[in-house]
């Protein structure tokens, strides 16, 4: 011990530094465009029982080193480093007549406290704490961890466990590492080993890591990673067609990960150019889920495929207003006007953000209008307000000629949209708008609110009354039944109903559902000798829009549960894996089946081709929280609200040149900006990200003092990049951006194109 003592410490003399670099990890061999500070030299063991030896090229060791540590060179010939253990703590000034003239970053306060290693092959360190850097605009490469080998489906029992690749502790892979990550995450990449053909990478941007218990790092082959230079991605619907001309191959957006394309672009100040040919990543999902099944609450099976259709389908809501437009009811119709008009706010709440809205009405009289499932609110609004006030002004195309029922806008097969039925009478006149077969309306997720107009104690009212509750009983009790064919869970279905009252204005029975209830809907009919109240009914839609949210997001998490549980076992290659193994031959299969490692593992299928340029609309940023925090803050550095103001003064337009004078003086930049640079320059300067404004794009740095002439111009271009600011702040507070992979450790969202300045 004593020996080790002498051996450690012995070598490290007083007025002993470190050398002194400028160096930065580029990606791709790309050369430095910033300005490089020259730093001590720092290292680190690239493997477990790392060799240092007591001389350079000598067969005698000191010690072996671990994977990851840290270590100061002090000293280097062409093959080896000479190295001690790196700590902050101790670099200062030493002591001696000459410790003016020695600097304390490069230098040790104390040498005795220093632990001396030895010398290390250099091809056996990383030389950078940070991982490689695209120089095009300054971001750490991420690099998607995924099989890019067919051969690799067939034999991966030595590199995944489950959902996870296992890192290796040594460059050839022979040996694991503690550390795994999972599939289709990301991970940055620190050294690349051609030998091996493999890589050291991290889930962590940087080595020094203050949280070393959630940091993973080891070596992965090439085979199991691939770079995404800046993490653009086509987000695309499931039946987008994309034709891949320089491989004879078409892909549907369904047989890719998430319906996303991968495009390796190196991106600049303008967005990407869909007439040249750009690097194209394939994720094609492996395996295909649709044959998958659970079973429901009556022994019948649900195929993933229905699963992802009630997904989908349940994101809509169609709201259908249904009333009787008798003469007699005009005044108390209106008066419900501002009900509906208040739909609109209700809609616009941050609750209702991830649903697609439409609307329909039918306006029952001698003369019938109605609007099938437009987009438009104020269309909708403005013809039902027609019918009732003008119906003159209604066009042609907005006659019902024919059936009245509102049978003819339901589907015969299961629909799982939402479908949101008012129906507003004071009398059974209205009704006969009504199935006679409840199972209709079951069959199509309804949801139903009756609104009753007044209440007299006459028989015809009463008897309306009456058969409304008698109505929605029935079709509560159809729809109990319905539920079960796409229920897994036995607790979610709830056996004796039960009502939320009120009776502050009217009499308001709601189904009280996802707690005591399935069904969604109810009843709002007056106190006696009374009309209607527009506050109750307003009340009684938003209560009803709000429980059936509660209701969906209960169903489908039981279900996404036992799908994750569930919904592998079935499971079958997908129709485009297969297809692309017929052109390969698989070298080496151990069995003609691949092991079923992960139910969303993706296989990396490289193209280089053009896009068609109509999926321009499709471009979105994949970024992490800190990442999209980064970039609103970047944005917002540059677009102040105090730009928006009404009376845009000259003084503003001064203080934003003042600030561009700042930017061009202080930058450290991939590309120099100068006052002949245009604002989109300065803008992917300030962000890294392409710019969308036309008018960015158009106007020169130098050219914004022209701008104090027009000071209206200078208040209408920050308007709308505020806008969209604004929007993106929104977002962010609010998490609503859609994310790309539920299971990966950090979280990525897709941030879409149209909200970028």
């Amino acid at each position: 011990m004593l020996l080790f003592s002498v051996t450690a410490f012995s070598q490290i003399k007083s007025g002993t530094g470190i050398v002194k670099e400028k160096a930065i990890n580029t990606y791709n061999e790309q050369k430095p465009k910033e300005k490089l500070k020259k730093t001590p030299k720092t290292v680190f063991s690239d493997r477990d029982n790392n060799d240092t030896y007591q001389e350079p090229y000598s067969a005698k060791m000191n010690s072996k080193i671990g994977i990851g540590k840290a270590m100061y060179v002090i000293d280097e010939n062409e093959n080896y480093y000479e190295v001690v253990v790196a700590d902050e703590k101790l670099l200062g000034k030493p002591k001696g007549i000459f410790a003016f003239l020695k600097s304390k970053k490069y230098h040790f306060a104390n040498t005795k406290e220093v632990k001396y290693l030895g010398w290390i092959k250099k091809e056996n360190v990383i030389e950078f704490s940070e991982p490689q850097q695209n120089q095009e605009n300054l971001k750490y490469v991420k690099y998607l961890v995924a099989s890019n080998n067919l051969g690799n489906l067939y034999h991966s029992e030595k590199t995944i466990a489950k959902n996870e690749v296992i890192l290796k502790s040594n460059p050839n892979l022979e040996t694991a590492s503690k550390s795994k990550i999972n599939l289709n995450d990301f991970v940055y990449v620190y050294k690349i080993n051609t030998t091996h053909k493999s890589a050291f990478v991290s889930n962590f941007d940087n080595l020094v890591a203050k949280d070393t218990i959630n940091q993973k790092r080891g070596w992965i082959s090439l085979e199991y990673i691939t770079p995404l230079e800046d993490n653009v991605v086509l987000k695309l619907e499931p039946n987008d067609t994309l034709k891949c001309s320089s491989k004879n191959q078409r892909f549907v957006g369904n047989q890719l990960f998430k319906n996303t394309l991968f495009v390796n672009e190196n991106q600049t100040s303008t967005t990407l150019n869909f007439e040249k040919t750009n690097q194209l990543l394939f994720p094609i999902n492996v395996w295909n889920h649709e044959k998958n099944k659970i079973t429901n609450l009556k022994g019948d099976d649900i195929l993933m495929s229905t699963i992802a259709q009630i997904e989908e389908q349940s994101k809509t809501i169609n709201l259908f207003y249904i009333f009787d437009n008798d003469s007699n009811n005009k005044q108390q119709l209106k008066k419900l006007l501002a009900s509906i008009q208040n739909l609109k706010i209700s809609i616009e709440k941050e609750a209702f953000s991830s649903y697609h809205f439409t609307f329909s009405f039918i306006a029952k009289g001698r003369k019938s209008y109605y609007l099938l499932k437009s987009k438009s609110f104020s269309k909708w609004f403005d013809l039902i307000e027609k019918s009732i006030k003008s119906p003159n002004e209604i066009p042609t195309e907005n006659s019902l000629e024919n059936n009245n029922s509102i049978n003819q806008f339901l589907s015969d097969e299961a629909n799982f949209e939402n479908n949101f039925f008012i129906v507003v009478g004071a009398n059974n006149a209205i009704n006969s708008l009504l199935p006679d077969d409840v199972n209709k309306l079951t069959k199509n997720s309804t949801k139903l609110l009756f609104v009753t107009l007044e209440n007299k104690n006459t028989p015809e009212i009463q008897d309306f009354i009456l058969q409304n509750k008698a109505y929605l009983n029935l079709a509560s009790s159809q729809s109990k039944k319905f539920i079960q064919n796409y229920y897994v869970d036995q607790k979610l279905l709830i056996e004796n109903d039960e009502f939320a009252f009120s009776d502050e204005f009217d009499n308001s029975y709601i189904f009280d559902a996802p707690k005591k209830s399935n069904f969604n809907g109810g009843i709002v009919f007056p106190k006696l000798d009374n009309e209607i109240n527009p506050k109750s009914v307003n009340t009684a839609i938003d209560s009803i829009l709000v429980k059936t949210i509660k209701t969906n997001h209960l169903h489908l998490k039981s279900l996404r549960d036992y799908r994750s549980e569930f919904s592998f076992l079935r499971s079958i290659p997908s129709h485009k894996l297969n297809e692309l193994l017929k052109n390969v031959a698989v070298k080496d299969a151990i069995s003609n089946e691949i092991p079923k490692n992960y139910k969303n593992e993706i296989f990396l299928y490289k193209a280089t081709d053009t896009i068609n340029s109509t999926f321009e609309n499709k471009l979105c940023l994949l970024m992490n929280k800190e990442e999209i925090k980064t970039l609103i803050e970047n944005y917002r550095d540059l677009v102040v609200k105090d730009y928006t103001q009404e009376n845009t003064s000259k003084e503003i337009i001064k203080d934003f040149r003042k600030k561009l004078k700042n930017f061009v003086k202080n930058q450290n930049a991939t590309t120099k900006v100068k006052y002949k640079n245009t604002l989109a320059d300065l803008f992917f300067n300030k962000t890294g990200v392409f710019v969308n404004s036309l008018k960015l794009h158009e106007t020169t740095i130098k050219d914004v003092k022209k701008l104090k002439k027009n000071p209206t111009d200078f208040r209408s271009l920050f308007m709308e990049l505020n806008q969209k600011l604004e929007t993106l702040e929104t977002m962010q507070r609010n998490d609503t951006f859609e994310i790309f992979n539920e299971d990966a450790a950090v979280k990525y969202y897709y941030v879409p194109k149209h909200l970028l300045l």
